[in-house]
């Protein structure tokens, strides 16, 4: 019981810590800096204003209405209510000397936009715009976290360390710039999906692989034994995906 107290206020501990953290990076983050960030605000604002996506256009840089709407409605959900006092001076305030080369080293003036005095709390529509939608998705991150934890409860139920376990994040930077917490301080959306629609009735292993990010090179994973594993795949768990139901069988 006194494992299961512990584990229990260690999560809160790394909640508030989480959402105090990603609120912090989604204030200070320039608006509209963050990647795609433009577009992401923008598709928002099309649901606010004639609640559809924005139209895809040949040439234009309205790209990212092809993706799927829930994020975005829950971003409109979230800042309807926030004005565009400045929205359309935004394309004025590019930085003519932005270079950023992805991925290398360099000492490229990295800032999209030129942000004058007034992009600021009170002055600035997009400005609270976007943290109000920033904001949003440090809720999103925060439920992740509790879900994760969640479920290590569920796998390890006389384990709660192990739940807690389960939030360790493999952080870019010397540890400095945590990829959960990136994502739920800027509006990113970039979830990912194991879709089993189409996946025949049966019993799966459920694996896991780790790559080197500059090569695309799978790590060697091994037992307990030190027995290098198939594929360098590690086992988690094995699953189950029964037939679906026909209406008047019984299952």
């Amino acid at each position: 019981m006194k494992r299961l107290v512990i584990g229990h206020w260690s999560l809160v501990i790394i909640l508030a810590a989480f959402v105090l953290l990603a609120g912090a990076y989604a204030y200070v983050t320039p608006a509209l800096e963050a990647p795609d960030e433009v577009y992401h605000y923008d598709y928002i604002r099309s649901l606010v204003n004639t609640g559809r996506p924005p139209v895809l256009e040949a040439g234009e840089g309205r790209g990212f209405g092809h993706h799927a709407p829930l994020y975005y409605a829950y971003g409109a959900l979230a800042s309807f209510w926030v004005g565009e006092n400045d929205l359309e001076e935004w394309p004025q305030r590019h930085n003519p000397y932005f270079g950023y080369r992805f991925g290398d080293v360099g000492r490229d003036n990295k800032n999209l936009y030129l942000h004058p005095d007034d992009d600021t709390f009170g002055r600035s529509d997009t400005w609270l715009g976007i943290r109000v939608v920033r904001w949003a998705s440090v809720v999103l991150g925060a439920i992740t976290v509790w879900v994760v934890y969640r479920v290590g409860r569920e796998v390890f139920p006389d384990r709660p360390e192990m739940a807690l376990a389960a939030q360790a994040d493999g952080p870019p930077l010397g540890g400095d710039y945590p990829t959960s917490l990136w994502s739920s301080g800027e509006i990113v959306a970039d979830g990912r999906l194991i879709s089993v629609k189409n996946l025949p009735p049966g019993t799966y292993d459920l694996r896991v692989g780790m790559y080197l990010l500059e090569t695309g090179e799978r790590l060697p994973a091994f037992d307990a034994n030190g027995t290098r594993l198939p594929t360098d795949a590690i086992p988690l768990t094995t699953l189950e995906r029964r037939p679906e139901p026909v209406e008047g069988v019984a299952p």
